[in-house]
Formats: structure tokens, C-alpha cells, sequence
């Protein structure tokens, strides 16, 4: 949402504000750069604190910058700074100080610490406004205020937010467009469920959409109990903090639904996730049956419990229930992955090819993996001095002994014993593509035995634990990073050996 002079105005009484002429023009010119408020706040008579999405600038936290406005340093800026740095000064973004007048106190650096704010005088927001490419403008800013470790974007261990967020278009018009189907997005931890879900409700928010008031998200990693009412009463007070809520109990929650479509105006659109704990409760076949009857829609995310109940006939959701199976990123978006940042960081790629393909490989192009080679690409140029990224850094992780660990414990992860012989057969013999007869054929040359569900089971069992990956249809094994570092660890053997022990 573009702020107006009419916005401002509700914010600001005309009499005793410093927002006057060519300041509050310059004002609306700078917040309208930005895709949307989703805060602008009043602070005294000459200050306004918004939270701006910068998600064009692909660098860490800018989809939620938090922005101290002030039009003059008067005798309440050290007031106002040091309230601002006790409010955000821990936020993952880099918080924006802009002084809308040419006077910038030299005494700033008593109550902001040095390089953690990134600090804009008035000459400087007017060159931002009135250039052809303003993101251009704050990257330069930041990468001169701010260390650039601290601008890092790769977050393999978070949800990717904002402009960390790459591809995944047809699975977000699902969630957009089939407003009457429950969805279960189910696969391997960290590969990009919530980031998913995150994404497109962050989305509607940006489009208006009108069930953004019905859209509720409820992590359940959260629930401190897993008593059927406690579920259900943990469901009801995220959707209506309040003490009806705190009431409701595991029998009466589809009364509950029903109350909240009438007043909410409409079906509500729940986001569920971190489910698996959970989700065989008697809470979520009432969540079902509301489903069912059209009082809500449900997108669920969970690993093995929740994909294991998506693919059954007796599912206790008792409604439509789709499966909805990540694949890696398309070559394009996980390639804007790997460069878009970088490049922000002020980083020149050499060979950029070379090194998009090396990455492609070791990694499977899943996203977890790309933020987990972008974020030690970036730290090891900083450490070497450089400005540039090159295939031949890459191939420098490989004698790295945190780099090899990461890529081989899918390998290691693995419980079922079956499930983690063959993973070590398929890895050890560069295996391509799987399917589960293949995979059967394998058992019976390894000296197992078989049934085709059982195969099928197995790669399931494989996907869900990062060995193989769902690529439109059939199953692959994950990357070729499982095979090198096991081999570079010199673990391969060794483990294949004791594997096969444990299953003959």
C-alpha cells in the first residue's frame, strides 16, 4: 500500500509538525519507492518509524526494514534514536536512520552503535528518490556503512523470506487459486514448506487480498501440550485470542469454526504447520469435518507423519485432502539464488556457468542446500579479501570439514535399517534416476527380499530424509554431494559394510 498526503495527515495535525513543504513531499516520495507499509507510526512531532519491504534487494531482512523518519535533529533525537535502538537494534535487517535536513549530530554515535544502522541525510534521500534504480543506491549505502558479514542473506538453517524467496510459482498459485481444497505440503525438513506458505501469505497481504483478515497461521511447534483439548484450544485462541477460546475444547471445535466463518465474514484460511506431532489427532478430524463443510481451508505442513497420512484412504481429516511434493527449484530461480545475492553483496562471479553448474550438481538444486554453499561462498571471500566468486572457491569447500559433514548426513540420518543400506547401495553405485522396482531389483542383487510396496515405502522413507529427491514424477538420488564427501570423509565403505551387517 503507497502511502498519500491524505495518510500522512491522519498521522500528523498540520499545527506543530516539522512535516512541512518540501519535507513531506520528499517524505511520500521516499515511502512510495517501497512496495508496502506495514506500519507508519508517529513519533513526537517530527518522527515516523515505518516497516518498509526493500524485497527487491536480495540481502538479509529486507522484506522488513524497520526505518526511523525524522525531519530535523531537534532536542528529542537522542529520545527518539535511543528509544529506536532499544526497539529494533536486534532485528534481522540492518534499521534505517533517514534525516529528512542536512544537520546529521555528530553525537548519532553516543546512541547507535557503530555500523549496525545504516544512516541517510537529506542529500542522500533525494539522489534515492530521484534515481533510476534506488535499490542500486541503498546497496551501495549499505555495503559502505554496514560490515558485509552482516548483510549475509543465506539462511539455510530459517524460512527464506521476502527476497530470499525464488521460484516455486506453480505451487504458490495452488495455494492461491484453489481456495477449496485442502493441501498437505509434506517432504523433507528444510526444504522449503514453510518458506512456502510464509511466502504466499505474505502475498495475499500485498494484493489485498480480502481473506487476508481469515488467514491464520499456527505453528505448532509451539503447542506446549498434546492433549486432545489442549490441541484444539491451542488451535482456537491463535485464530481468536480470548477467553471463548480458552474454553474450547476438542468436541466443541467445529462449533468453534462455525462461529468463526460467521464472524469473520467467510471460510478462514488455516496454515498448519509443524503438524506431525499432531497430526493423527482427534483435533484434526474435527478440523477435517470442517473442512468438509466448508467452514475453512486447510494447508498443512509436516515430514513423515503428515506425508504417510496425506497418501492413506483412511485419512482422519475426513476431507479433500491433496498432496502437494516439493521439487528442487527450477534451473532459473535457483540460479537468481545462487547470483542475485551475491552480487548485492558486491561480489563479481567469475565464469559464472562454471560455477552455477558445479553448484547444480553438488547440491541437487535443493534450496537448502544453494543457501548453504551461498553463505560459505560469501564468508570465505570476506575472509580471503576478495570482490570476486569463482567455481574454483567452491571447490575449495571441499576439503572443509563443516561443508562435508552437511552434505553427508542425509546419508547418516536415515533410522530404518533397510532404508539405510540401500541408500548407502544406491549412493556407492552413482545412481541416478530410482523408481521402486528398481529399487526392488537392487534389494534382491543385494540378497533382501522385497514386495513392491515395500520398495516404494523405502524411496519415500529416502525422500523424506534427503537421500533421493521428487523431480516432476520419479525419484532421483538427491545430489551428487552425498557420494563425494562420504568418499572424502572415507566413511563410505565403512558405513556400507556395517549397514549390511545390520540387515542380513
Amino acid at each position: 500500500m503507497k502511502p498519500s498526503e491524505d495518510k500522512l495527515d491522519a498521522i500528523f495535525e498540520p499545527t506543530q509538525c516539522a512535516w512541512k513543504g518540501e519535507r513531506s513531499k520528499l517524505l511520500i516520495r521516499f515511502l512510495q519507492l517501497w512496495k508496502k507499509n506495514r506500519r507508519l507510526e508517529r513519533v513526537g512531532n517530527d518522527g515516523v518509524v515505518a516497516l518498509l519491504d526493500m524485497s527487491e534487494i536480495p540481502l538479509r531482512g529486507m522484506h522488513e526494514v524497520p526505518c526511523l523518519l525524522l525531519a530535523e535533529v531537534g532536542r528529542t533525537t537522542a529520545d527518539q534514536l535511543g528509544s529506536y535502538r532499544n526497539r529494533f537494534g536486534s532485528a534481522a535487517a540492518v534499521p534505517f536512520i533517514a534525516v529528512f535536513s542536512q544537520a546529521i549530530a555528530a553525537s548519532f554515535g553516543e546512541f547507535i552503535p557503530q555500523k549496525r544502522f545504516l544512516i541517510l541525510n537529506a542529500t542522500q534521500i533525494q539522489q534515492i528518490t530521484e534515481s533510476h534504480n534506488p535499490h542500486d543506491f541503498i546497496k551501495r549505502e549499505l555495503r559502505q556503512q554496514i560490515p558485509l558479514r552482516r548483510l549475509i542473506p543465506y539462511n539455510y538453517l530459517q524460512a527464506a523470506l521476502g527476497s530470499m524467496f525464488f521460484g516455486r510459482h506453480h505451487e504458490i498459485d495452488r495455494l492461491r487459486y484453489e481456495t477449496d481444497t485442502s493441501i498437505a505440503v509434506a517432504g523433507p525438513g528444510r526444504i522449503g514448506k514453510t518458506s512456502l506458505i510464509q511466502e504466499y501469505r505474505y502475498r495475499m497481504i500485498l494484493e489485498h487480498d480480502p481473506a487476508t483478515s481469515r488467514r491464520h497461521y499456527i505453528d505448532f511447534y509451539d503447542c506446549d501440550g498434546k492433549t486432545e483439548d489442549r490441541i484444539a484450544r491451542f488451535v482456537a485462541m491463535k485464530i481468536a485470542p480470548g477467553a471463548r477460546s480458552n474454553r474450547v475444547t476438542a468436541s466443541s471445535l467445529i462449533n468453534f469454526m462455525r462461529y468463526q466463518r460467521n464472524v469473520q465474514g467467510g471460510p478462514l484460511d488455516l496454515l498448519l504447520d509443524e503438524v506431525d506431532e499432531v497430526c493423527e489427532s482427534q483435533t484434526f478430524r474435527q478440523l477435517g469435518a470442517a473442512a468438509r463443510k466448508g467452514l475453512c481451508r486447510l494447508v498443512i505442513c509436516g515430514r513423515a507423519e503428515l506425508f504417510k497420512l496425506a497418501l492413506r484412504q483412511d485419512s482422519p481429516l475426513e476431507c479433500r485432502l491433496d498432496l502437494l511434493r516439493l521439487n528442487p527449484l527450477d534451473p532459473q530461480s535457483a540460479r537468481r539464488l545462487v547470483e542475485n545475492p551475491l552480487k548485492a553483496l558486491g561480489f563479481r562471479i567469475l565464469d559464472p556457468d562454471d560455477l552455477v553448474e558445479y553448484l547444480f550438481r553438488m547440491s541437487g538444486r535443493l534450496p537448502h542446500m544453494l543457501q548453504f554453499y551461498g553463505r560459505r561462498l560469501a564468508s570465505l571471500a570476506i575472509e580471503q579479501g576478495s570482490d570476486t566468486i569463482s567455481s574454483e572457491q567452491a571447490e575449495l569447500l571441499a576439503d572443509d570439514l563443516e561443508t562435508a559433514n552437511y552434505f553427508a548426513s542425509p546419508l547418516f540420518n536415515v533410522k530404518d535399517k533397510q532404508s539405510r543400506y540401500l541408500a548407502l547401495v544406491l549412493v556407492e553405485a552413482d545412481f541416478g534416476r530410482v523408481s521402486a522396482s528398481a529399487l526392488q531389483d537392487l534389494a534382491s542383487r543385494q540378497g533382501l527380499d522385497i514386495t513392491p510396496e515395500r520398495a516404494l515405502e523405502i524411496c519415500n522413507d529416502l525422500v523424506l530424509n534427503n537421500v533421493l529427491a521428487w523431480r516432476n514424477g520419479a525419484y532421483f538420488v538427491a545430489n551428487e554431494a552425498l557420494a563425494f564427501y562420504t568418499r572424502k570423509l572415507g566413511v563410505l565403505q565403512s558405513e556400507l559394510e556395517r549397514a549390511r551387517l545390520q540387515v542380513t
